[in-house]
Protein backbone atom coordinates (compact mmCIF):
# COMPACT_ATOMS: atom_id res chain seq x y z
CA UNK A 1 0.00 0.00 0.00
CA UNK A 2 1.10 3.41 -0.46
CA UNK A 3 1.58 5.43 2.57
CA UNK A 4 2.62 8.95 1.69
CA UNK A 5 5.43 7.51 -1.09
CA UNK A 6 4.55 4.08 1.08
CA UNK A 7 3.79 0.64 -1.11
CA UNK A 8 1.68 -2.09 0.30
CA UNK A 9 1.78 -5.02 -1.91
CA UNK A 10 -0.46 -8.05 -1.17
CA UNK A 11 -3.08 -10.41 -2.58
CA UNK A 12 -6.12 -12.54 -1.80
CA UNK A 13 -8.13 -15.34 -3.50
CA UNK A 14 -11.12 -15.50 -5.14
CA UNK A 15 -13.76 -18.79 -5.05
CA UNK A 16 -16.48 -19.80 -8.12
CA UNK A 17 -17.28 -23.10 -8.58
CA UNK A 18 -14.91 -24.70 -6.09
CA UNK A 19 -11.94 -23.37 -7.95
CA UNK A 20 -9.61 -21.01 -6.67
CA UNK A 21 -8.32 -17.94 -8.51
CA UNK A 22 -6.02 -14.95 -7.20
CA UNK A 23 -7.03 -11.35 -6.87
CA UNK A 24 -3.84 -9.35 -6.62
CA UNK A 25 -3.56 -5.89 -5.75
CA UNK A 26 -1.55 -2.98 -5.06
CA UNK A 27 -3.50 -0.34 -2.24
CA UNK A 28 -2.42 3.10 -1.40
CA UNK A 29 -1.54 3.50 2.55
CA UNK A 30 -2.45 7.23 2.71
CA UNK A 31 -5.77 7.31 0.68
CA UNK A 32 -6.39 3.28 0.67
CA UNK A 33 -7.50 3.48 -2.91
CA UNK A 34 -6.54 0.13 -5.24
CA UNK A 35 -3.44 1.50 -7.71
CA UNK A 36 -4.14 -1.66 -9.39
CA UNK A 37 -5.65 -5.03 -9.00
CA UNK A 38 -6.30 -7.89 -11.40
CA UNK A 39 -7.44 -11.19 -11.26
CA UNK A 40 -5.17 -14.78 -12.36
CA UNK A 41 -5.33 -18.41 -12.55
CA UNK A 42 -1.85 -18.69 -10.86
CA UNK A 43 1.02 -16.97 -9.02
CA UNK A 44 3.61 -17.53 -11.90
CA UNK A 45 5.02 -13.97 -13.19
CA UNK A 46 2.18 -12.47 -12.03
CA UNK A 47 3.56 -10.19 -8.95
CA UNK A 48 6.26 -8.77 -11.50
CA UNK A 49 3.46 -7.82 -14.21
CA UNK A 50 0.75 -6.18 -11.52
CA UNK A 51 3.70 -4.16 -9.72
CA UNK A 52 4.88 -2.63 -12.95
CA UNK A 53 1.42 -1.92 -14.17
CA UNK A 54 0.91 -0.64 -10.55
CA UNK A 55 3.21 2.15 -10.51
CA UNK A 56 3.33 2.78 -14.12
CA UNK A 57 -0.92 3.88 -12.88
CA UNK A 58 0.71 5.95 -10.00
CA UNK A 59 0.90 9.93 -10.46
CA UNK A 60 3.75 11.21 -11.84
CA UNK A 61 4.15 13.56 -9.13
CA UNK A 62 4.51 11.15 -6.10
CA UNK A 63 7.97 10.25 -5.41
CA UNK A 64 9.19 6.68 -5.91
CA UNK A 65 7.31 4.46 -3.23
CA UNK A 66 8.69 1.69 -1.04
CA UNK A 67 6.89 -1.44 -1.15
CA UNK A 68 5.67 -3.32 1.98
CA UNK A 69 4.54 -7.04 1.78
CA UNK A 70 4.19 -10.40 3.99
CA UNK A 71 6.83 -13.26 4.09
CA UNK A 72 5.13 -14.95 2.07
CA UNK A 73 7.85 -17.07 0.02
CA UNK A 74 6.65 -15.26 -3.35
CA UNK A 75 7.59 -11.67 -2.32
CA UNK A 76 11.55 -13.63 -0.75
CA UNK A 77 11.71 -15.19 -4.57
CA UNK A 78 14.74 -13.77 -6.71
CA UNK A 79 12.56 -13.04 -9.66
CA UNK A 80 10.55 -10.61 -7.53
CA UNK A 81 13.67 -9.18 -5.75
CA UNK A 82 15.11 -8.45 -9.10
CA UNK A 83 12.10 -6.55 -10.26
CA UNK A 84 12.16 -4.46 -7.46
CA UNK A 85 15.90 -3.25 -8.45
CA UNK A 86 14.87 -2.69 -11.84
CA UNK A 87 12.13 -0.71 -11.09
CA UNK A 88 14.42 1.36 -8.40
CA UNK A 89 11.84 0.51 -5.63
CA UNK A 90 13.10 -0.65 -2.19
CA UNK A 91 11.13 -3.49 -0.08
CA UNK A 92 9.69 -3.63 3.13
CA UNK A 93 8.13 -6.31 4.99
CA UNK A 94 5.88 -6.92 7.99
CA UNK A 95 6.79 -8.30 11.30
CA UNK A 96 6.86 -11.66 11.79
CA UNK A 97 3.41 -12.48 13.83
CA UNK A 98 2.17 -9.10 13.73
CA UNK A 99 -1.18 -9.79 10.52
CA UNK A 100 -1.93 -5.71 12.00
CA UNK A 101 0.46 -4.62 10.01
CA UNK A 102 -1.90 -5.54 6.96
CA UNK A 103 -5.07 -4.50 8.50
CA UNK A 104 -6.37 -2.01 5.13
CA UNK A 105 -5.19 -4.79 3.17
CA UNK A 106 -7.52 -7.75 5.31
CA UNK A 107 -10.18 -5.14 5.56
CA UNK A 108 -10.75 -4.73 1.72
CA UNK A 109 -10.38 -8.05 0.67
CA UNK A 110 -13.20 -8.76 3.25
CA UNK A 111 -15.41 -6.53 1.96
CA UNK A 112 -14.90 -7.46 -1.59
CA UNK A 113 -15.75 -10.87 -0.68
CA UNK A 114 -18.80 -9.81 1.22
CA UNK A 115 -20.18 -7.17 -0.80
CA UNK A 116 -18.69 -8.28 -4.57
CA UNK A 117 -17.83 -12.29 -4.84
CA UNK A 118 -20.78 -13.76 -2.24
CA UNK A 119 -23.82 -12.41 -3.01
CA UNK A 120 -23.77 -13.05 -6.57
CA UNK A 121 -22.80 -16.81 -8.63
CA UNK A 122 -19.68 -16.33 -10.61
CA UNK A 123 -20.32 -18.50 -13.53
CA UNK A 124 -16.19 -18.51 -14.90
CA UNK A 125 -12.97 -16.86 -14.76
CA UNK A 126 -14.03 -13.79 -17.49
CA UNK A 127 -17.36 -13.38 -15.52
CA UNK A 128 -15.26 -12.56 -12.27
CA UNK A 129 -12.57 -10.56 -13.68
CA UNK A 130 -15.19 -8.58 -15.44
CA UNK A 131 -17.27 -7.94 -12.17
CA UNK A 132 -14.71 -7.42 -9.47
CA UNK A 133 -12.78 -4.48 -11.66
CA UNK A 134 -16.41 -3.29 -11.90
CA UNK A 135 -16.16 -3.31 -8.13
CA UNK A 136 -12.97 -1.68 -7.74
CA UNK A 137 -13.75 1.12 -10.13
CA UNK A 138 -16.32 2.10 -8.18
CA UNK A 139 -14.33 1.76 -4.68
CA UNK A 140 -12.26 3.95 -5.86
CA UNK A 141 -14.02 6.85 -7.74
CA UNK A 142 -17.57 6.47 -6.80
CA UNK A 143 -18.23 5.97 -3.13
CA UNK A 144 -17.74 9.05 -1.13
CA UNK A 145 -15.88 7.99 2.54
CA UNK A 146 -16.57 10.71 5.57
CA UNK A 147 -13.66 10.25 6.80
CA UNK A 148 -12.45 11.55 3.49
CA UNK A 149 -14.50 15.04 3.54
CA UNK A 150 -16.49 13.04 1.47
CA UNK A 151 -14.25 12.70 -1.24
CA UNK A 152 -13.47 9.52 -3.47
CA UNK A 153 -10.08 7.37 -2.68
CA UNK A 154 -9.12 8.31 -6.07
CA UNK A 155 -9.09 12.30 -5.55
CA UNK A 156 -6.96 11.13 -2.18
CA UNK A 157 -4.68 9.57 -4.75
CA UNK A 158 -3.93 12.70 -6.67
CA UNK A 159 -2.21 14.76 -4.43
CA UNK A 160 -2.96 17.66 -2.01
CA UNK A 161 -3.31 20.38 -4.97
CA UNK A 162 -6.17 18.23 -6.31
CA UNK A 163 -7.74 18.02 -2.41
CA UNK A 164 -8.10 21.05 -2.33
CA UNK A 165 -9.73 21.81 -5.77
CA UNK A 166 -12.32 19.64 -5.49
CA UNK A 167 -12.84 20.91 -1.91
CA UNK A 168 -13.23 24.76 -3.42
CA UNK A 169 -15.33 23.23 -5.84
CA UNK A 170 -17.43 21.10 -3.42
CA UNK A 171 -17.56 24.12 -1.65
CA UNK A 172 -18.77 26.49 -4.23
CA UNK A 173 -21.64 23.43 -5.63
CA UNK A 174 -23.15 23.36 -2.32
CA UNK A 175 -23.25 27.28 -1.17
CA UNK A 176 -26.79 28.37 0.16
CA UNK A 177 -28.31 31.38 -1.15
CA UNK A 178 -29.37 33.82 0.82
CA UNK A 179 -32.38 33.14 2.23
CA UNK A 180 -34.85 36.24 2.10
CA UNK A 181 -36.53 36.99 5.60
CA UNK A 182 -39.80 35.34 6.18
CA UNK A 183 -43.07 36.91 6.48
CA UNK A 184 -43.49 36.26 10.30
CA UNK A 185 -40.50 38.01 11.19
CA UNK A 186 -40.63 41.49 8.98
CA UNK A 187 -44.45 41.34 11.02
CA UNK A 188 -42.67 42.03 14.05
CA UNK A 189 -40.42 44.18 12.56
CA UNK A 190 -40.88 47.55 13.67
CA UNK A 191 -41.74 50.08 10.95
CA UNK A 192 -40.85 53.85 13.18
CA UNK A 193 -43.59 55.54 10.26
CA UNK A 194 -46.63 53.51 11.53
CA UNK A 195 -48.13 53.37 14.81
CA UNK A 196 -46.94 50.45 17.50
CA UNK A 197 -49.22 47.84 17.03
CA UNK A 198 -48.35 46.15 20.54
CA UNK A 199 -49.86 48.95 22.55
CA UNK A 200 -53.56 49.41 22.35
CA UNK A 201 -54.29 53.15 22.16
CA UNK A 202 -56.90 52.79 25.29
CA UNK A 203 -57.12 50.78 27.74
CA UNK A 204 -60.83 49.37 28.14
CA UNK A 205 -60.01 47.53 31.08
CA UNK A 206 -60.39 50.16 34.25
Amino acid sequence: MLNSSLTFYSRGHCVYRGTHDFFISVLDGDSHSIVFGDLRMSMTTADELILQRALETLPKSLAKPFIISDNGPQYLSIGFCSCLREQEVVPARIRLGHPQSNGNFKRFHKTLKSKCVRPQALEGYEEARKIIKAYVYDYNHEQLHSALNYLTLADYLKGEENIKQRLEIRKMFWKRPERPTSRIKSYFVRNPDQPDRCKPEKCHFR
